[in-house]
């Protein structure tokens, strides 16, 4: 960081740097180490893709994060020589969500994961309003993934009960060729969902349900807007006469037969007061600090962000489908998303608890070893942000997060003490943090 700030580098000497062949390169990879470790968690963009820690940590201490794996879809095999270490760093999170192909082929069980850690919740993920022609009932072209469904209902009641939802032509609306569309408001659909659901669950040991294809608006807006609809005069047509009768009918009796319901992407950050939300225990912020495509957000989504995280009564997944390993500015990206995650925090301990982190990666189950940087509970009940200042700083208990979410001014702040990041570096005195840049500091060195 190009400031006032007094900032102590670590630098590991090498015995290499004897020889006067390797001088030369070698000190440009420390300025690089150098310039990479002053400007916080990243800034330096890398040209290959990141690989990712696979395995398990010994570290046996506290961590401030709570953990999911929403989008971590690739699973581990049983023949794979590193089976175990996934296993058990799937086991390190608090959430998990498992596809029917992934406990399947994987083996892993709500039961297994639970022997590594008790206080786990393991939920299985479904479709809501589309039927997948990768799912094993779907005779057009079967695939390996036997008796395997990401959508409960079988593909020949869909066929015999015409519960396909139809454009005014009278033709299924696609997605694309392997997902086609749902209509959750013809007769009869809402009760075989529930049915076939908690059927093909009994006594498997989960603790609820994520349910993806969560769509109040008529689902082929998103990407055929201007389609109009053989039953339906619109979103708002859609809503009331499908979607709120099926989500209802649905929830309500999931939770009464004890499992909890998560809705990925139910409402957004705009409508916190959606109906969709007194239906469900939790829902899923998909893109937290980037977009769909890894894109930086505007400031005002973050703010907003930053805003309902910290007022949710409801549990809360961040998941990023759009930070990936292969992203040239994926470490610096990592850790802008979990610094936001500390300073949205909500203020109430109870309300934490209900708050879990994730980011795609690589889609399997990874380790982030800033994950077990320790830097203890908040002291402040909300981030401190001074208007005008795109700043947002938040106090630990040991650390201290700031969260520069601006795209292009760099931002003073005067620290109260000495901290040190996640590599040893130190930081004192006055700061200058960069844009689009997150600084997580401890009080102690790591």
């Amino acid at each position: 960081m190009r400031s006032s700030a007094k900032v102590h580098v670590l630098v590991y000497r090498s015995a290499a740097m004897r020889f006067d062949a390797l001088y030369a390169a070698l000190a440009c990879i420390l300025l690089a180490i150098f310039i990479f470790t002053i400007i916080g968690c990243g800034g330096g963009a890398s040209t290959t893709a990141v690989k990712l820690e696979t395995n398990y940590t010994d570290y046996q201490g506290p961590r401030s994060v709570h953990l999911n794996n929403f989008n971590n879809w690739t699973w581990p095999s049983p023949a794979s020589p590193d089976y175990d270490n996934r296993v058990k760093i799937l086991a390190l999170r608090d959430r998990v969500c498992l596809t029917e192909a992934y406990g399947k082929f994987s083996g892993i069980t709500p039961q297994l994961l639970k022997t590594h850690n008790p206080n786990i919740e393991v939920f299985r993920l479904y479709d809501l309003c589309c039927k997948n022609s990768w799912d094993s009932d779907w005779q057009k072209d079967k695939t390996a993934l036997e008796d395997c469904m990401q959508t409960p209902i079988p593909y020949a009641d869909i066929v015999r009960n015409d519960w396909w939802l139809r454009d005014s032509n009278g033709n299924i609306v696609e997605e694309n060729a392997s997902t086609w569309l749902l209509d959750v408001g013809k007769p009869g659909f809402k009760e075989a969902y529930l049915a076939n659901l908690l059927a093909r669950n009994a006594n498997k040991g989960f603790d609820g349900f994520v349910f993806d294809y969560w769509h109040p608006s008529i689902p082929a807006s998103w990407f055929a807007d201007g389609l109009t609809y053989r039953d339906y005069a619109g979103n708002s047509d859609w809503y009331e006469r499908a979607w709120k009768p099926f989500i209802q009918y649905v929830a309500s009796g999931v939770r009464a037969a004890g499992y909890k319901v998560i809705g990925n992407c139910a409402g957004t950050i705009y409508n916190e007061g959606a109906w969709d939300r007194t239906q469900i225990d939790g829902t899923i912020y998909e893109s937290w600090a980037f977009g769909w495509n890894g894109e930086w957000l505007s400031e005002e989504t973050i703010e907003r962000a930053v805003e309902m995280f910290g007022r949710e009564q409801i549990e809360v997944w961040t998941a990023d489908y759009g930070l990936r390993s292969g992203d040239p500015d994926y470490t610096r990206k990592a850790c802008f998303a979990l610094a936001m995650y500390y300073v949205a925090l909500p203020g109430s301990p109870e309300l934490q608890a209900r708050r879990f982190y994730q980011h795609y990666g690589d889609s399997t189950a990874f380790w982030d070893t800033l994950w077990d940087f320790y830097i203890g509970t908040p002291l402040d009940n909300r981030p401190s942000h001074q208007p005008g200042e795109s700043l947002f700083a938040r106090r630990f208990s040991r650390g201290l997060v700031l969260l520069n979410y601006g795209h292009s001014n760099s931002v003073n702040y005067a620290l109260d003490r000495q901290y040190c990041d996640s590599r040893g570096s130190i930081f004192s005195g006055t700061i200058s943090v960069p844009p689009r840049t997150g600084l997580i500091l401890a009080t102690e060195s790591p």
